[in-house]
């Protein structure tokens, strides 16, 4: 998995290894990730003292994490791979929780 900041910092590296995979298909992904943040960031920045309006940005921000898949359990669906390939190492208890770390980290 690729860090945002580096996604977003080099998109034409990002689309060029895609190239190299022949995954030309998915070429359309990083500019669509792209956008996603920077319209993420923009509302996190636009969070304030004032809690009505926190409230409509953080509704737009739960908007945006419904419509794309973001959630505690996706993140769960996501580590279930890993902990299969390991499970010698990571037993499911284990993966719950590298899960809900990541949640945690990303929310």
């Amino acid at each position: 998995m690729l860090d945002i900041k580096f996604v977003r910092e080099n998109p034409d590296l990002v689309k060029e290894n895609i190239k190299k995979k022949f995954q030309d298909q998915k070429l359309g992904l990083v500019d669509e990730v792209i956008n996603l943040d920077k319209k993420y960031r923009e509302l996190q920045n636009k969070l304030s003292d004032d809690e009505k309006s926190n409230k409509l940005v953080w509704k737009e921000i739960n908007n945006i994490r419904k419509e794309n898949g973001f959630s505690e359990y996706s993140f769960h669906k996501l580590i279930s791979k890993p902990q299969k390939y390991f499970k010698k190492n990571i037993d499911s208890f284990t993966a719950q929780k590298i899960a809900t770390r990541l949640w945690l980290a990303y929310d």
